[in-house]
């Protein structure tokens, strides 16, 4: 059962350091749709041209955004599952470990 336990703790800690990089990726993003839409403001460039620009920036942001997300809820689920072996002695399901190892093979 600590094998496992040992499992769990490392999924989570990959879950949450992959949605922490997510978000940073996140925060970037805004920060270079925001200074894109700032300088637009002063340069004589194409106004739909720029709205187009911006509107796929802010798409390519939310679905950083989004991704960040996924993680972060995979990365409660395995948080999850980990307190209650840790602290209750539910055993682990080491075929749910497996199933979320194969299905996340990049992790």
């Amino acid at each position: 059962m600590t094998d496992d336990l040992q499992k769990l703790r490392k999924i989570n800690a990959k879950t949450f350091r992959k949605a922490k990089n997510w978000y940073l990726g996140y925060v970037i993003s805004q920060f270079a749709v925001l200074a894109f839409a700032v300088t637009s403001i002063f340069t004589d460039v194409n106004p739909k041209l720029n709205a187009a620009i911006v509107f796929l920036g802010v798409l390519t942001t939310e679905l950083i955004r989004w991704r960040s997300d996924s993680w972060k809820s995979q990365g409660e689920s395995a948080k999850r599952k980990w307190e209650m072996a840790d602290g209750f002695g539910v055993s682990v399901d080491g075929k749910g470990i497996a199933d979320w190892l194969a299905s996340n093979a990049s992790v």
